[in-house]
């Protein structure tokens, strides 16, 4: 259980670090392109991978370092 809750605060770490880089590639496509990207739910589902990843990552440097 306390991992759970590491992973989840680890995820939502992550997923606020994803949030600028989000908002800039849309921000840009919105501006430049004028148009809404084709799969962009592909393209939000790689984000929410990614997020996962980060904070898999984090959490097993953090056990891996620190315990």
């Amino acid at each position: 259980m306390k991992l759970a809750r590491s992973l989840v605060r680890r995820f939502v770490h992550a997923s606020r670090a994803l949030v600028p880089i989000l908002c800039v590639v849309a921000l840009f496509q919105a501006a430049i392109f004028r148009q809404v990207p084709e799969g962009w739910y592909s393209m939000l589902l790689g984000m929410v991978i990614v997020g996962a990843g980060i904070a898999l990552f984090l959490e097993g440097s953090n056990e891996a370092y620190f315990r």
